[in-house]
């Protein structure tokens, strides 16, 4: 099993797939489908489908329709959201012009409205889904005709948001997409991977929420808008000239704003297109309280300033949209991510890092810092493939501590700091710090590390007595490698550790997040060839060094 694969398809559905329905996997060369009610065993059968290319249905279907059949659009009976495909490059068909690279694809994306929840490389191109909390179970066939309208609406935002570049239309309910975790063959002697690039978008509660902020476009009869939510695209560029005393006072209380109208450099920005600058130009007027008119306004003006081009009149509308959502971002930070040299509007916590370790010193750089939500709080901070505990956060605010574990972590010696300037520093930690949620008995590692310990016991004995025959049934096992002792188990299938904490605690894990706090306690997965006798098999597990031989 791939852990890309598991993790995506938890992403799709996070309880599984729903009941009395039908999840497809569908392969080239042989256009064969495979039909499967069990996540489990939609991740595992990767290992028999050989060197293919592999796709995902985008819709769940109410049966099994063979080995040779997908199902058509009119069969579809449910989808976990909507996608996009955003091939860039010189591969495009003869009169289309794709992004010419990845990065430029990528800006496509985040000039929409709304961030997606999963980016996946697909070995030539990029393909985007906005999932909800649960899937769209259609009950009925006008419920099954409004997705179907949702969707095709949704493919229309993306060809207007792609302005002079194409964007495929995709939005088809029987719509397959490569599978991450599989290879992209197109080429057989030039495989390249399928992967997730970003898997930590937002989710969206349903597909009423979806439609209300994303731009969405439909009849009257299909959707009633609340009052002040605009979901319909304007028909014309924004008419008039920005009000000349706003920009004024904005201009001086603002010069980075300023700068970004007039086309100045402005290095904070992730790089200096337009519509980097529009997007920092819209967020900054919204937070100084001008209306949606008066931001379409300056920035239509802007881009005639520049002499830069005036895009189609659905992105300003777009980009006025996004913006309002990143004038949420409190202030404080905002000024941390400007100050690092970061566009706080594409901000993640892995470039606040990168940019911190560089002003405090530490190379290579620091690579995740995470925090529990329990009581007490436990912030850890991650170098090298390496751990340490802060402690609570006081290990990040006060200077001599955090010197002295940065020393034992890495033997670095952080310069000393101002106690002013040091607590800019730590404000900006702050801003790149992952939250871990905590279960009901505590800590969800310390949960994690309970229901291990759990697990091994039930199975007895000692774990490394015939652990050929232990690992052929799926059960934990210890086997010498290089000298070492690994202990090794399977997350899924019936003797695994997902099916033992629900069957022994009513818990139903979350694969996604229990492989990252699985990673998160120093194991790691792994594919294994075993040979028992005439039998020889492969499994995918975890595993984590336990000791030495002596």
């Amino acid at each position: 099993m791939s852990d890309q694969t598991r993790r995506f398809l938890d992403h799709l559905y996070p309880d599984g797939i729903p009941q009395s329905q039908h999840l497809l996997l569908w392969t080239m060369p042989g256009k064969t489908s495979y039909w499967f009610t069990s996540l489990d065993e939609a991740s595992d059968s990767l290992e028999y489908m050989g060197q293919k290319n592999v796709y995902i249905g985008c819709g769940l279907s109410p049966k099994d329709f063979g080995t040779t059949r997908r199902a058509l659009a009119k069969d579809v009976s449910g989808i976990p959201g909507l996608w996009a495909d955003i091939d860039y490059g010189g591969s495009g068909h003869k009169g289309k012009k794709y992004p010419p690279t990845q990065e430029s694809a990528l800006r496509l994306l985040d000039e929409l409205a709304i961030r997606p929840s999963l980016i996946i490389h697909s070995g030539n191109g990029l393909q985007a889904w906005w999932l909800w909390d649960k899937p769209w179970i259609f009950s009925t066939k006008d419920e099954h005709d409004y997705a179907a309208s949702v969707s095709k609406a949704w493919g229309e935002v993306l060809i207007k948001a792609g302005g002079e570049y194409s964007v495929d239309s995709v939005s088809d309910l029987s719509r397959v997409l490569r599978l991450p975790g599989s290879e992209n063959i197109k080429d057989p002697a030039n495989p390249k991977p399928v992967r997730m690039l970003i898997e930590d978008g937002p989710r969206w509660k349903d597909h009423q929420h979806f439609v209300k902020v994303a731009g969405i476009d439909l009849s009257p009869e299909d959707i009633k808008p609340e009052k002040n939510v605009t979901t319909k695209v304007s028909a014309n560029l924004p008419k008039g000239d920005p009000p000349g005393a706003k920009m004024t006072i904005l201009w001086s209380i603002d010069p980075q704003a300023r700068d970004c109208w007039l086309g100045e450099p402005a290095p904070w920005l992730r790089d200096q297109s337009d519509s980097s600058r529009d997007l920092s130009i819209a967020t900054r007027a919204s937070m100084a309280g001008w209306n949606d008119l008066e931001i379409g306004q300056l920035l239509l003006a802007g881009r005639i300033h520049r002499g830069s081009d005036l895009k189609h009149p659905g992105y300003y509308d777009l980009t006025i949209r996004k913006a309002t959502q990143n004038s949420n971002k409190p202030l404080h930070v905002r000024e941390a991510d400007e100050s690092l040299g970061i566009d706080p509007d594409s901000a993640t916590p892995e470039a606040r890092l990168e940019k911190i370790s560089e002003l405090i010193g530490v190379d290579p750089a620091i690579t995740k810092l995470t925090k529990t939500d329990g009581d007490p709080v436990v912030y850890r901070m991650y170098w090298k493939g390496r751990k340490m505990e802060l402690g609570d956060g006081g290990g990040i605010l006060e200077q001599s501590k955090f010197r002295k574990i940065m020393f034992d972590l890495a033997g670095v010696v952080v310069p000393r700091r101002k106690n002013p300037e040091w607590d800019k520093i730590a404000q900006m930690f702050a801003n790149c710090v992952t939250v871990l949620e905590v279960g009901a008995e505590g800590e969800a590692t310390s949960q994690v590390e309970a229901y291990l310990e759990a697990y091994f016991e039930a199975f007895g004995g000692d774990l490394s007595d015939n652990w050929k025959v232990r690992a052929q049934e799926r059960e934990p096992f210890i086997k010498d490698h290089k000298g070492e002792d690994r202990l090794y188990f399977t997350l899924t299938g019936a003797q695994g550790l997902s099916s033992f904490v629900w069957s022994n605690y009513a818990v139903r894990p979350n694969a996604s997040k229990f492989a990252g706090i699985l990673r998160e306690l120093g194991w790691r997965p792994e594919k294994v060839s075993i040979r028992n006798g005439d039998d020889a098999f492969k499994r995918s597990l975890w595993f984590k060094t336990v000791g030495a031989r002596a």
